[in-house]
């Protein structure tokens, strides 16, 4: 099993709470097999389950873990190291954000990119490096907040969806 199926098996896991995989199996409409296989890491959860069960438990880790499985970028943070404190997420995401901030005032966006310095593309990576910290950050702090208030994680992004449609940022 790979980190990526770990995240996803361990939020599905935690979805099923007291459940058997049996009773999972028949509010989902699968199989306890498909169940399992999930739950153990020899199956990848199917985007169109992905989407039942965000619909149904509204679980911000098992959106962050779907999106880390079939992308490899945005895991959630679950290592013996973090602290997901409401307090020490909202602190470190305010220190993320303002490194970032920092690194990004540093990058030369001016010029076309053959005509970059070395100096000049190693600000842009580290920014980069910043700004990917920031994101994970941002979104451990939504996953918390959403959480915290009891606010739907699904129904923020889908008010933000309206909100970009609605300015003609997206179709």
């Amino acid at each position: 099993m790979n980190a990526t199926t770990n995240l996803v098996s361990k939020a599905f896991r935690e979805i099923r709470g007291g459940k058997t995989q049996s009773q999972l199996s028949m509010d989902l409409d699968l199989s306890r097999e498909t169940v399992s296989k999930i739950e153990n890491g020899r199956s990848k959860l199917p985007p169109d389950i992905s989407r039942n069960l965000m619909k149904k438990y509204d679980d911000p880790r098992l959106a962050m873990a779907v999106q880390y499985e079939y992308t490899g970028t945005g895991p959630v943070l679950d290592g013996p190291n973090v602290d997901l404190h409401r307090c020490s997420v909202r602190e470190r995401t305010i220190e993320e954000e303002e490194e970032f901030i920092e690194a990004l005032k540093r990058t030369n966006f001016s010029k076309p990119a053959h005509a970059l310095t070395f100096e000049e593309i190693e600000n842009i990576k580290k920014a980069i490096e910043e700004g990917i910290e920031a994101e994970t950050a941002k979104k451990m702090w939504l996953m918390k907040a959403t959480e915290y208030i009891g606010m739907s994680y699904s129904d923020a992004y889908t008010e933000h969806y309206a909100d970009l449609r609605q300015k003609g940022f997206i179709i």
